[in-house]
């Protein structure tokens, strides 16, 4: 940075001081939601000199919890203080933090005095928080059929497969716990018909069960409709998603064929 002028502004009476005095005030920042915003810029610091007169100043930067971040920080925006704030300079830095992470930043702020006129060099680091906050995802889900096709008198069976790719969301909700919610849409309501012996179930791993009616005739065959979502159990707070949207499927119970 280049050297500040040490003009002594009206009203002030100058002080002499053998040693220097420096102050770095560092801002925190947040809580920022997870993902709501990329690119954060910001006033990290204000150099504070308690002495008059006039030398040069290095600053440096270094994060802590980095994988937070998508890059190192970047050099701060280095500007004259605010007329009569008690500060020479502040610093402006922006930060791209990562998507789907949440968790805590820590700026270390260096500020270096260049030693002049027989004086040490002094340096003085200060920490600055940059708090994120973890937003859910919502889970997801593929069907491998929106059509069933069964023979009345199936009895009870499972499909393996049948919703696939369920996933929690990001890498940071894996350990979730995962709920598929199954609701009958249109078609005849249980105990009306006896198509099915029980409601369709989707287990957590993507595995339909389901149980074919015994009954025989018009009363055991028909479609019914049916709509599945998959929910997870870290809920809706700051903004948060917890229920994935939902999928329809079919299931058409065919009559069996009339013996010969």
């Amino acid at each position: 940075l280049p050297g500040y002028s040490d003009e002594t502004p009206p009203g002030v009476t100058p002080v002499e001081c053998v040693v220097r005095g420096l102050e770095v005030q560092v801002f925190d920042l947040g809580p920022l939601l997870e993902d709501a915003a990329t690119v954060v810029d910001f006033l990290l610091f204000s150099i504070v000199e308690l002495r008059t007169g006039a030398w040069y100043h290095n600053i440096s930067m270094t994060a802590e919890h980095a994988a937070l971040l998508m890059d190192p920080p970047a050099h701060a925006r280095v500007e004259d203080g605010p007329e009569g704030c008690g500060c020479v300079a502040q610093g402006r830095v922006n930060v791209t933090l990562r998507p789907d992470a949440s968790g805590t930043i820590l700026l270390l702020v260096t500020v270096t005095d260049v030693g002049e006129e027989g004086l040490p060099t002094v340096a003085v680091t200060n920490t600055a928080t940059i708090t994120v906050v973890a937003v859910n995802d919502a889970p997801s889900f593929l069907l491998a059929t929106p059509l069933l096709l069964v023979t009345q008198d199936g009895g009870a069976f499972a499909l393996p497969g049948f919703a696939s790719a369920v996933s929690a969301g990001p890498l940071d909700e894996q350990d979730q716990a995962l709920t598929f919610h199954v609701k009958r849409i249109s078609g005849p309501m249980e105990g009306e018909v006896a198509q099915l012996d029980a409601l369709p179930v989707v287990t957590p791993e993507g595995t339909l069960e389901l149980a074919v009616g015994s009954a025989l005739g018009s009363r055991g065959s028909g479609n019914t409709t049916w709509e599945v979502y998959l929910q997870d159990n870290s809920g809706v707070l700051n903004t948060g998603h917890d229920t994935s949207p939902s999928i329809y499927f079919r299931i058409e119970v065919m009559k069996r064929p009339a013996a010969v």
